[in-house]
C-alpha cells in the first residue's frame, strides 16, 4: 500500500515537470511566433552608429502616400455610382478614420517583417558598404550581452533573450532604439488605434478610451506583460 501510494506521488511529480516543461515550450512557441524581440541598449558599440532615419521616412510616407492616392483614387470612382445618397455614403466611408488608418496599416510591414526585414538589410550593408568606422546596426554579441548573466531561476526564456530574439541598436534622427521598436510602431500602434475606436463609438469618453487603450497594449493578452512581452522573454 506504502509502495502504491510513493508510486502515484512519484507519478504525480512527473505529471507536474511534464506540465511545466511544456508550458516552457508553449512560452517558446508563442514567442517565437509573436516575435517578441528585446533589445541591448546598454552594450553600446565601439564605432558610431549611421543614421538611417531615411529608412524610417520613406517606411511610413511611402504608406501615406499610398493610402492617399488609393483613397484618392475611390472618390473619383465614386462619380460613376448614380445614388446620390449611395455616392455619399461611399465617400463617407473612404474618409472615414477607420478605412484611412486601415489602408495605411496595410501597406506596412507585419511585426516579424518590419524587424527580420530590417535586421537582414543591416546585417548586409554592415557588411558590404558600412563608411569607415561606422555600422548600421549594433547587434551584441550573447556572451556581452546585458541579458546574459545567470538567472537566479531556471528560466527558459533566457535562451530567447541572449539568441534568436534578440534585435540591434539603430540610430533613427539621433536616436538610439531598437528595431523592435519599428515593430511596435506600425503593428501594436494599430491595436491601440482600433482599440480605441472601438471603445468611441460605445460611447466611453476620449480621454478614457485612450487610456484603455494604452492599458490594453500594456496589460492585455498580446501587451508587454503578455504574449509580446512578459510570456515569451520576461
Amino acid at each position: 500500500m506504502f509502495a502504491r501510494g510513493g508510486r502515484c506521488g512519484l507519478r504525480l511529480k512527473s505529471a507536474r515537470m511534464a506540465i511545466l516543461v511544456l508550458g516552457w515550450l508553449l512560452s517558446f512557441c508563442l514567442a517565437h511566433c509573436a516575435t517578441a524581440h528585446e533589445v541591448d541598449q546598454y552594450a553600446l558599440p565601439p564605432e558610431a552608429l549611421v543614421d538611417i532615419g531615411d529608412y524610417w521616412d520613406h517606411l511610413l510616407y511611402d504608406a501615406v502616400q499610398g493610402a492617399v492616392d488609393e483613397t484618392n483614387f475611390k472618390i473619383r470612382q465614386a462619380r460613376l455610382i448614380p445614388i446620390g445618397s449611395a455616392r455619399k455614403a461611399y465617400v463617407n466611408h473612404c474618409l472615414s478614420h477607420d478605412t484611412l488608418a486601415f489602408a495605411v496599416r496595410s501597406r506596412l510591414p507585419c511585426a516579424l517583417m518590419a524587424i527580420e526585414g530590417l535586421e537582414a538589410k543591416l546585417f548586409w550593408r554592415n557588411h558590404v558598404d558600412a563608411p569607415a568606422g561606422k555600422k548600421f546596426g549594433h547587434f551584441a554579441t550573447p556572451w556581452r550581452s546585458v541579458y546574459a548573466g545567470t538567472p537566479h531561476l531556471p528560466d527558459l526564456r533566457q535562451l530567447g533573450r541572449i539568441s534568436f530574439m534578440r534585435c540591434s541598436v539603430v540610430n533613427i534622427h539621433g536616436t538610439l532604439m531598437g528595431t523592435d521598436k519599428i515593430a511596435h510602431f506600425v503593428s501594436m500602434g494599430y491595436v491601440g488605434f482600433r482599440s480605441y475606436r472601438y471603445q468611441l463609438e460605445r460611447g466611453t469618453p476620449p480621454a478614457k478610451a485612450m487610456r484603455r487603450a494604452v492599458d490594453l497594449n500594456v496589460q492585455g493578452l498580446f501587451g508587454e506583460t503578455g504574449i509580446l512581452g512578459g510570456l515569451p522573454t520576461g
